[in-house]
């Protein structure tokens, strides 16, 4: 009994003698890997790279890469589609949240049914929402022929869309696709804000339900939104697998050209390639400080406004108001013909433009592409099924060591494991690949698999880390009152419980690792080939129908594993319903 009533008051951890090194290293190793990754990019940037002939210290190649002809077009191009694409995504997604779920959860009607559309989207691959977009806004794409049927169109007009110079198809594609992320983000942050008390509150003082939402809800929502802003516009400044399907081509965007360097066949060219990944990773920092202080500056400005005292919307609010909610709704209804061009062109036997459908449809271009759909699907399944599973099992390890950590140690560990996903990608998995190639480990399975654990852990430790501490503890206390050592409780009673959590962290990490182009283009040195780099080689081809094949398997492999998860929850909770 006096051993049952020391298990019940004292740690699991600290009752089995667990020493917090095994936590430390845990926590360690995103952080060596990028620390890692940064210092074998720095390198040939400043000319040392043995492996190659450079032996001494310079700066030959910045005067390489300062010279290239593209470079001024290419950092243009970078920041007009990033700088563009995530404030409107940013304006669209509040917009959305004031009229979808202004209290945090969605009303009923067009507003419900929009935000499982969102969610729909948000599930959709990065390269596989490109690819449909392209589709969509091409001369002799869906949306001008959906025009034809009202307006006098015989031939597709003259335009460079995509991949125009600007980078404004671009731009398009990520306010589309990153508006859902950031609409998500802050309907989980709405939750923390109590919203319908504030709400209340504000009723109370007069204030009408739109302005009190954007007097006393969107400032403070923004500030725990920051976080996945910033992350949203990191990856808009070195998107990869959307560049190349709607960004610019001569030249590309920083990114694409970083990547092209890398592999091009003369060797040298690893040297300003090295220069221009540390150039970007610097541009990428400066971008982020020059919007922290512009979040400064906004604050200021806008404080006279939220603190006016007005309590009525006038008619510019109002008529302001109406246009978000039409430009929220557009944008969804963009986003919804842009998946469905994928399926409907890889079922599309004939399509002559300017019909707004397809004659009659037909599995024959499934058919020509599953002989060579089979390896990629191989590939991308057992990439994603091995980085999830590590990463299932790191970020259950993860949660189960920090618990008797302080907040402090835990938020600065969680910083680490996140690490990855605010640094440039273009920048730290070049020196990967090049640490990697120097350990002979180059262009294998087994190194795509672990540079795909670095994405997916955050993810799923993420995924994983609210249902983890929301647990209640007095299951845990019970067993050991009864007996059972930490392992067991562990394995027999919590995991048991977060099953419906570990299906959805699970999917999710699946996700992202089928989505992953560019870990999978740089260390699988052109050997790994999965769904998403064959949909993106396949783009630059003629037949849409087989790039639909493509792009169609890869979201619906994705579909699927959140619908596995979805049916897990449903019959973990059946129990309790009954």
């Amino acid at each position: 009994m006096a051993e049952a009533l020391q298990r019940l008051t004292s740690h699991p951890h600290e009752a089995s003698g667990r020493p917090p090194i095994a936590w430390l290293l845990l926590v360690a190793i995103p952080g060596i890997a990028v620390g890692a990754g940064l210092l074998f990019v720095l390198l040939p940037a400043f000319g040392y790279f043995p492996a190659l002939g450079g032996t001494i210290v310079s700066l030959q190649p910045w005067r390489d890469l300062l010279a290239y002809p593209g470079l001024v077009s290419a950092t243009r191009a970078t920041l007009v589609s990033a700088l563009v694409a995530v404030p409107i995504a940013l304006g669209l997604a509040m917009l959305a949240l004031a009229w979808i779920a202004p209290a945090g959860a969605p009303s009923s009607g067009l507003p419900r049914v929009a935000a499982r559309v969102l969610s729909w989207l948000l599930a959709t691959p990065h390269a596989a929402f490109a690819l449909g977009l392209a589709f969509l806004v091409a001369p002799s794409g869906w949306l001008v022929r959906i025009a034809a049927l009202a307006l006098p169109v015989d031939t597709p007009p003259d335009l460079l869309v995509p991949r125009d110079p600007w980078g404004f198809s671009l731009a398009a594609g990520l306010v589309l696709k990153e508006m859902p992320f950031l609409f998500f983000a802050g309907l989980t942050a709405l939750s923390q804000l109590d919203a319908p008390r504030i709400l209340g509150i504000g009723a109370s003082l007069g204030y009408q339900p739109g302005i009190a939402w954007l007097k006393l809800i969107a400032p403070r929502l923004y500030g725990l939104i920051r976080l996945p802003v910033y992350a949203a516009l990191a990856y808009a400044l070195s998107a990869v697998d959307m560049a190349l399907v709607l960004g610019p081509t001569t030249p590309p965007t920083l990114a694409v050209l970083a990547v092209d360097l890398t592999h091009d066949p003369d060797l040298a060219r690893r040297f300003p390639a090295a220069a221009l990944a540390l150039f970007h990773l610097l541009l990428t920092l400066s971008v982020l400080g020059a919007w922290r202080l512009l979040e400064r500056l906004a604050g200021r400005a806008l404080r006279p406004i939220l603190a006016d005292g007005a309590r009525a919307a006038t008619w510019p609010w109002s008529c302001g108001a109406a246009l978000g909610r039409t430009l929220a709704l557009i944008a969804i209804v963009l986003g919804v013909l842009a998946v469905l061009s994928l399926p409907l062109w890889s079922l599309a036997s004939t399509w002559r433009f300017p019909d707004a459908m397809p004659d009659c449809c037909t599995l024959a271009a499934w058919q020509r592409a599953l002989p060579d759909l089979w390896l990629p699907l191989r590939d991308s399944l057992t990439i994603a099924s091995a980085a999830t599973g590590l990463s299932l099992a790191g970020a259950i390890a993860w949660l189960q060591l920090e618990r008797d950590r302080g907040r402090p140690a835990r938020r600065n560990g969680r910083a680490l494991a996140f690490l990855p996903l605010v640094v440039s990608d273009v920048a730290f998995l070049m020196g990967v690949q090049v640490l990697l190639l120097g350990m002979g480990l180059g262009g294998g399975w087994v190194p795509v698999t672990l540079v795909h654990t670095l994405f997916v852990f955050p993810y799923v430790l993420l995924a994983l880390a609210d249902p983890w501490a929301r647990l209640d503890p007095r299951y845990e206390r019970s067993a050991l009152c009864l007996g059972a050592g930490p392992w067991r409780v562990l394995v027999r009673v919590r995991l048991p419980l977060l099953m419906p959590a570990l299906a959805f962290a699970a999917a999710l990490g699946g996700a992202v690792s089928l989505s992953l182009y560019l870990p999978t283009m740089l260390v699988g040195g052109g050997r790994i080939a999965t769904l998403a780099t064959e949909a993106i080689a396949l783009s630059s081809g003629g037949d849409r129908r087989i790039v639909g094949v493509y792009g169609s398997a890869q979201a619906l492999l994705i579909w699927a594993g959140f619908f596995a998860a979805y049916a897990v929850g449903r019959r973990a909770a059946r129990p309790a319903l009954a």
